[in-house]
């Protein structure tokens, strides 16, 4: 079940003892719950640190987890609103609360939502404030001012979410709330692997291959400096993550199915793999940047943002004579300095407006089944170059074909 429309609002933290919370606001179709989810302390500290309240900001809770493979940590998000001001805040979590957010997830809990009337649903035993609690918060003349401050916050968000749809033509910026990691295959490079020198594209290859020539017909330009979206009608697939073992064959089934995609390759990988670079450069596909390390740019100093968009541009420009004018930041962040830094190297923003999840361990029937109840026309799917994935693409592109949806290439 896929549910776009819950918005858990964090009003503050609890501390009793040992026991940490959250109190949250959630919102889904019209109806307001406060309730409290449990926190571990590690959690409860990280959190806590990264919020101050105050200033009319408003704070929401992500339902999406993330996983750091530098670094072995899973990280939560929390976007922070002020005005017309989006901002990602990552933290560092527990697997624990990883849960706790899959059970917030899960149909049981949507279903309560939806069946009872404002601020009266019956929550999970482990996530529901208690009825003592709120005997005492209404006693207090307390508990109806929750609820009061809840509605207001409610149509904040909705003028909030007008406006950035009136701006992006498209709705809200999807990237902006449904970020996720990128998973690399940590598999070796073949010791006996070429040196970076230039690596010879090989340019007789394609040039007179009908296949290709069907395949890069349909390849649109990214014509806002932060974009998300394709025009109604078509459909982008993008695969993060590469280049990694998988790349060639998923490359297969795209020359086969006659489509192409566009592959945001991280330096890191690049510098591990220079062949299969050649391998997308000869099959036509089209190539971004994904900074060097994958790491959250907005976190880092000006020097050091330099440094990850630089040093794949670079590396590309030694490998295929040219390069990438489009980039896609990890985890879907971004702020001011990044955007000035791309414009400087006359380079775009792309991020993404589907989100499958396919790097969470997903099987290829569950990732289908999003496509499947996902609305296509002018989705920028993010993908990642997991076997899952690979076994799920030619059923992937079939469906899209179906439905007539035109597949492009981003440049």
């Amino acid at each position: 079940m896929y549910n776009i429309g819950l918005i858990l609002e964090i009003r503050s933290f609890r501390c009793n003892g040992n026991n940490f919370y959250l109190a949250v606001n959630a919102h889904n179709n019209g109806k307001i719950a406060p309730f409290e989810v449990p926190l571990d302390k590690q959690t409860y500290l990280e959190l806590s640190n990264k919020i101050t309240f105050g200033n009319g900001s408003l704070f929401r809770l992500s339902l999406q987890s993330l996983w750091d493979p530098y670094r072995k940590q899973h990280l939560a998000k929390v976007t922070k609103l002020a005005g017309e001001q989006r901002e990602s805040i990552y933290f560092i979590c527990t697997k624990a609360f990883v849960q706790t957010l899959q059970q917030l997830q899960g149909k049981e809990f949507l279903q309560q939502l939806n069946s009872q009337g404002n601020a009266e649903t019956t929550l999970p035993a482990s996530l529901a404030v208690s009825r003592q609690k709120k005997q005492k918060l209404i006693a207090l003349g307390h508990w109806q001012k929750v609820k009061r401050a809840a509605c207001i916050a409610f149509l904040l968000l909705v003028f909030i979410r007008l406006g950035n749809a009136y701006s992006n033509n498209r709705g809200v910026e999807y990237a902006a709330g449904q970020n996720m990691p990128i998973v690399y295959d940590e598999t070796p490079a073949p010791e006996d692997k070429q040196e970076n020198e230039n690596i010879q594209v090989n340019e007789n290859t394609q040039e007179n291959d009908e296949t290709a020539t069907e395949q890069n017909q349909f390849s649109v330009p990214v014509e806002r400096m932060s974009q998300t979206n394709v025009a109604e009608g078509c459909v982008a697939l993008t695969f993060d993550d590469g280049p990694t073992l998988y790349t060639e064959a998923i490359v297969d089934v795209l020359r086969e199915k006659q489509v192409a995609a566009t592959f945001f390759l991280v330096g890191k990988n690049i510098e591990a793999y220079p062949e299969k670079v050649a391998y997308l450069v000869n099959a036509k596909m089209s190539i971004g940047n994904h900074s060097w390390s994958h790491r959250d740019l907005t976190q880092l100093s000006p020097s050091s943002l330099v440094t990850e968009i630089e040093q794949p541009n670079e590396l590309l420009m030694k490998l295929t004579q040219t390069t990438p004018a489009l980039f896609r930041s990890p985890y879907g962040t971004k702020n001011q300095t990044l955007l000035q830094e791309l414009e400087k190297r006359q380079m775009k923003l792309m991020l993404w407006n589907r989100d499958p999840q396919d790097w969470n361990d997903k099987s290829p029937e569950d990732i289908l089944t999003y496509f499947a109840q996902t609305e296509p026309s002018g989705g920028v799917y993010v993908l990642h170059e997991t076997k899952a994935t690979l076994e799920a693409l030619p059923q992937i592109i079939d469906l899209l074909k179906e439905k007539g949806l035109k597949i492009v290439t981003l440049h």
